[in-house]
């Protein structure tokens, strides 16, 4: 009778240790919410300075970038991209990127990024364009020594406008790609 009261006296605690478990995700669930945000920030921050080690700084060796059109890009290939996206900025008026409800399973998290901007471009004959980008994109990061880092990212959603309306290739939207060159 006495060993089964040394068992009935433990179960309370032990009954308590399962619900740890989604105690302790939810609480990294938050910390990464708070982590992955700032990364968010110094990177917004990177992008109205116009400096692209800062911009490239979080991204992962391996890091890939898919498009809505699927056309899937490598780290080197993004940050070119990223390099000719700078040198058609003209002028950046407004630029928020906010980090979507974050989901940790082991050390990857994931969430919506959602990036507006409003500004002023520039075209290949360096004629000023007003215009305004609009991207939901699925951002996967990987939690490293150094902190997380972009893993993958898988565009949903991307609109770009210039000159008030919007443009076929929100990757090209001068479609400077498509014109041979001289």
């Amino acid at each position: 009778m006495r060993r089964s009261l040394v068992w009935l006296a433990l179960l309370p605690p032990l009954a308590g240790l399962g619900q740890m478990q989604p105690v302790q995700a939810q609480a990294d669930a938050q910390a990464a919410q708070k982590e992955i945000q700032g990364i968010y920030d110094r990177w917004r921050d990177a992008w109205k300075r116009k400096d692209i080690n800062a911009i490239m700084a979080p991204f992962a060796p391996d890091y890939l970038y898919t498009w809505t059109n699927g056309q899937v890009r490598n780290r080197r290939q993004t940050e070119n991209d990223y390099k000719g996206t700078l040198k058609s900025i003209k002028s950046i008026e407004s630029l928020s990127i906010s980090a979507g409800k974050v989901t940790v399973k082991g050390n990857e998290a994931s969430n919506i990024c959602i990036w507006r901007s409003t500004g002023v471009s520039i075209d290949p004959q360096g004629k000023h364009h007003p215009s305004t980008s609009h991207f939901d994109t699925r951002d996967t990061f990987v939690k490293t020594r150094k902190g997380w880092v972009f893993k993958r990212s898988l565009d949903v959603r991307a609109v770009v406008t210039v000159d008030g309306k919007p443009v076929a290739d929100p990757y090209d939207p001068f479609g400077a790609a498509k014109k041979p060159k001289k």
